[in-house]
């Protein structure tokens, strides 16, 4: 917005009247005019409006500003949860393979069923319902971090749960003996119990307690999983205003720990 200022300076001294006036009150008159003279010449009074008006305008501006940095806070705080929630499934699925690649829980012992009638009866073996109840956590948690990390915007996120999918492919064929198959389409795992609890034991431990198998590999990626929705976590939290301008950091740590 221009503001126009052409004034005629000589009627600044219109007023005067040497006839009327001290001579102090005079000089002091004069004194004022050439000062506000002055203001005018030197552009301090275009100064003054222009910046009135700006702010004036700004008024109107400024709600918008208000309402697009809002909703960019908003935004970056729901990511920021998001990542967050793809870390908290990794670390929950690494926390499964490690309980099922326990030794202790491949170790035979007495087991004592009973049945329907009420008659016990004791075996020595392996505790089926503790295997399965492992391997049945782990089936949970691998699904949950491949929903979550598939469909994640994070950076490196979705292509390093697509590494711990492909790594699932290969191992198939060994997966369906022990009662756990792969869904072709979605890529998720299930488990029939009863196949499950008739399945070679040697087999399920050969899969999760042995070095570089399937349980070692399946943990490791999601530990880099884990790795890259942690790097988003702090990158989306990085950038992130509150609507009243300040400054908002988040500490990761609390935000996995708030993800329940």
């Amino acid at each position: 917005m221009s503001i126009n200022l052409n004034v005629d300076y000589s009627t600044l001294f219109g007023s005067l009247s040497s006839g009327s006036s001290s001579s102090s009150d005079y000089v002091s008159s004069l004194s004022g005019l050439v000062s506000d003279y002055n203001s005018i010449k030197n552009g301090s009074y275009g100064k003054v409006v222009s910046a009135y008006y700006t702010k004036t305008a700004g008024k109107t501006s400024g709600a918008s500003t208000t309402s697009s940095t809002s909703s960019s806070a908003n935004t970056s705080t729901a990511s920021a949860t998001e990542y967050a929630s793809v870390a908290k499934n990794a670390q929950s699925l690494e926390t499964s393979v490690e309980a099922l690649s326990s030794k202790s829980l491949y170790s035979k012992k007495n087991i004592t069923s009973t049945a329907s009638d009420g008659t016990k009866t004791t075996s020595y073996g392996y505790d089926t319902d503790s295997l399965y109840k492992a391997a049945s956590d782990f089936v949970d948690k691998y699904n949950s971090l491949l929903s979550s990390g598939s469909s994640s915007t994070g950076t490196n996120i979705a292509s390093r749960t697509a590494y711990m999918k492909t790594t699932t492919n290969q191992y198939a064929k060994a997966l369906s003996d022990i009662g756990i198959t792969k869904d072709d389409t979605t890529g998720k795992l299930s488990i029939d119990e009863t196949a499950f609890k008739k399945a070679d034991v040697s087999k399920l431990q050969s899969l999760f307690s042995t070095d570089s198998g399937y349980g070692y590999q399946i943990s490791t990626a999601a530990s880099l999983v884990e790795s890259a929705a942690t790097s988003a976590v702090s990158s989306a939290s990085a950038s992130t205003y509150t609507s009243s301008g300040t400054y908002n950091t988040y500490n990761t740590g609390t935000l996995l720990n708030s993800i329940v």
